[in-house]
């Protein structure tokens, strides 16, 4: 009896068979979790996280008044400070934001807390996603939480929030998540690679001809986890009768720069971007399409935030939050200008909003360059000016389709009666 479960073990000992070595190494791989700060340890996913972070965090917040149908900037409201300036929290608005933009990229939740004093802001401060805990009803159609933090509990519009791919409004999936196998696999690339270049050394495994006693294959097992760990050994030693074998190389290993570009590429359109930003050589189209595709909604997502928790629900409706992305699709000096050029020209652009756009000082000049061969019609008033001619005339709908075809008989009759009486 104890022969026939002594050999019904023995599938269990042989671990150096390749498919039982393949399970544990999938096991061992598996059993990792990636963090944030894991994620940000590969180079290409801190570059992406950098650039949108740092160009969306430096982009100005504009205020805006819609009043009968007449949108007018307001440049002296105390929330502009907060927003651009200081927030109020040990953090400047430029790092604020930045931090918002990273929590929202990574973890896919940004929040921060509105301290509203009465009808006006005291200040808007950072909070970090690991200190927020969130309590959600449980009704599918009318959703509601609440926000626990540092033991106390906030409503839902004390807490300003940018949420990505998000589907209950309070929390929400971030890159570091949704692609979890793919930043692993670079991780432990990374941690492998690390390997080599510490130890020096490659890695091996352990064979031996004879069937091994319970207490040898435990020991064997702990020195394979080690073995193949990236924090582990580069050889296991044992005791007599077991033979070292070196492990072959691997494509991580031998196509390890390629893996590495590779990679980046892939970690680019995660966050949307052009390789070529990184790379070099981009093009103003790879600009702009990365813009357009990569920072931009970022950019309206924060904004959004802005609009709904920076605003009094009677503002509402004529008052709203921009940022002003325009910088981020104009392409070289040249290119601005012949476009200013020709906004100038066709009359819809002063020589003063230019210089706005250009932070230069504006000049005063308030008009708009016109031709002497332009014709300017007020649909209003049905007045034409010809600058050319200095001529100010009325236009009768009415006496344009009937007034010319009468005017005509009336020449011919005049002639007629000039030749009867001749």
């Amino acid at each position: 009896m104890g022969k026939r479960e002594r050999r019904a073990k023995e599938p269990e000992e042989v671990i150096l068979n390749g498919d039982a070595l393949e399970e544990t190494l999938r096991a061992l791989m598996a059993d990792r979790s990636i963090t944030i700060k894991d994620a940000l340890g590969v180079p290409s996913i801190a570059a992406c996280t950098e650039l949108i972070s740092s160009t969306v965090a430096a982009l100005p917040v504009r205020l805006f008044e819609k009043k009968d149908g007449v949108i007018t900037e307001l440049q002296d409201d105390y929330r502009l400070r907060l927003l651009n300036n200081e927030p109020g929290d040990l953090l400047d608005a430029l790092q604020w934001k930045k931090a918002l933009v990273r929590d929202y990229l990574l973890s896919g939740n940004g929040y921060s807390f509105v301290d509203w004093r009465g009808l006006d802001i005291a200040g808007i401060y950072y909070v970090d996603p690991m200190q927020v805990g969130v309590n959600m009803n449980s009704d599918p159609i009318y959703k509601y939480a609440d926000f626990l933090i540092n033991g106390y509990v906030f409503r839902e519009d004390q807490i300003l929030r940018i949420l990505r791919n998000t589907k209950n409004g309070a929390t929400g999936k971030g890159i570091v998540t949704e692609s979890e196998r793919a930043i692993s696999t670079m991780v432990e690339g990374l941690l492998y690679e690390r390997g080599l270049f510490r130890t020096g050394a490659r890695k091996g495994f352990l064979k031996s001809e004879k069937r091994l006693e319970d207490s040898a294959m435990n020991r064997l097992s702990g020195a394979i986890k080690r073995l193949f760990s990236n924090e582990g050994e580069s050889v296991v030693v044992l005791n007599k009768g077991v033979e070292y074998q070196p492990a072959g190389q691997t494509a991580v290993e031998t196509q390890l720069n390629e893996n590495k570009k590779t990679n980046g590429q892939e970690v680019c359109k995660m966050f949307c971007l052009s390789p070529k930003l990184f790379e070099g050589g981009a093009t103003p189209e790879d600009r702009r399409i990365s813009a357009m595709q990569g920072i931009i909604p970022v950019a309206n997502a924060l904004v959004s935030a802005f609009n709904k928790y920076c605003l009094r629900e009677s503002e509402k409706d004529r008052l709203y939050f921009a940022m002003d992305t325009d910088d981020l699709l104009q392409g070289s000096m040249l290119e601005r200008y012949q476009a200013y050029e020709i906004a100038a020209r066709n009359g819809f652009m002063q020589m003063d909003e230019v210089r706005y756009r250009e932070n230069m000082s504006p000049l005063g000049l308030d008009f708009i360059k016109l031709g002497l061969d332009t014709v300017l019609y007020n649909p209003k008033t049905k007045e034409v000016y010809t600058p050319n001619t200095d001529k100010l005339s009325t236009i009768d709908n009415t006496k344009m389709l009937n007034g010319s075809k009468q005017d005509e008989p009336a020449e011919e009759t005049g002639k007629e009666e000039t030749g009867n009486e001749d």
